[in-house]
């Protein structure tokens, strides 16, 4: 095959690619250390304040944490991050600027060698508080001549981001919070819930005369679905300290349920 050809068909496989990626308006979800991501593809989702904008989200699976990153490759130093708590609007949201989303897994790398900056490896900056991000945590960091890492964690009516100085960021504005309130809207629907990893034939009643279904593992995510008592579930994972457990019901009419309910309101099969 000549290079001329080789040059089309590397054309006509790039643009079936781009066409694959065009059908759906946001890539296929990852999930690691319980934080989940995906990038947007559908230009009709991006709205102000990311017009213009690559944008990716992240989100823990155990609380309701979750960054929007809208960025420009060419330049990490223009990214604006939204960050916020997807349950409870009530809690003080964050604006960051220049940051960057970063997978859990990739800590002791970057603690060994540094963060991939364009062209060259930018090491970490000292610090005095830094380790791992735990489960749940949205690891994130920026950088010039060295990387500060920084990390949101969610909880029971908490929402904060520190970095690894031990310095806690100080939340947005109401008027900020206006500014990112159609995006994060158009892009909640896709902040699948659905935990990765199954216990196997785990089956329990409700014990309860009416268990209440929650978004996430705490008290202020509350839905207005609920289970009765004798309704059978599969226990597909626990969480929340073991506190709580993400179930899977199937409704007479064969439609699947999958939401958080509290352990105390189960009677699980053998114990």
């Amino acid at each position: 095959m000549s290079l001329v050809s080789k040059f089309l068909a590397a054309l006509l496989l790039l643009a079936s690619v781009t066409a694959c990626f065009g059908e759906d308006p946001v890539s296929i979800t990852t999930c690691s250390g319980d934080v989940c991501s995906f990038i947007v593809f559908a230009e009709n989702l991006i709205s102000t304040p990311c017009q213009g904008y690559s944008v990716l989200v992240a989100y823990s699976k155990l609380s309701g944490a979750t960054l929007i990153q809208c960025s420009k490759p060419e330049s990490w130093e223009s990214d604006i991050s939204f960050i916020f708590d997807r349950y409870d609007p009530k809690l003080g949201p964050f604006e960051l600027f220049g940051e960057r989303f970063f997978s859990g897994e990739a800590f002791d790398q970057f603690r060994r060698i540094g963060i991939q900056d364009k062209s060259e490896l930018v090491p970490l900056c000292p610090a005095r508080k830094r380790e791992r991000p735990a489960n749940g945590q949205i690891l994130i960091g920026k950088g010039e001549e060295c990387y500060q890492l920084s990390y949101v964690t969610g909880g029971k009516s908490t929402l904060a981001v520190y970095n690894d100085n031990g310095k806690e960021l100080a939340p947005a504005s109401e008027q900020v919070a206006a500014k990112w309130a159609t995006l994060v809207a158009t892009l909640k629907p896709y902040m699948h819930e659905e935990p990765q990893s199954t216990v196997q034939g785990s089956v329990a009643t409700v014990a309860v005369e009416k268990a209440l279904l929650f978004l996430g593992p705490y008290e202020n995510s509350g839905s207005k679905m609920y289970l009765v008592k004798g309704d059978k579930v599969q226990i597909v994972r626990y969480g929340g300290d073991d506190n709580w457990c993400y179930i899977r019901y199937q409704t007479h009419n064969g439609k699947t349920i999958e939401r958080w309910v509290r352990v105390r309101d189960l009677q699980v099969a053998g114990k």
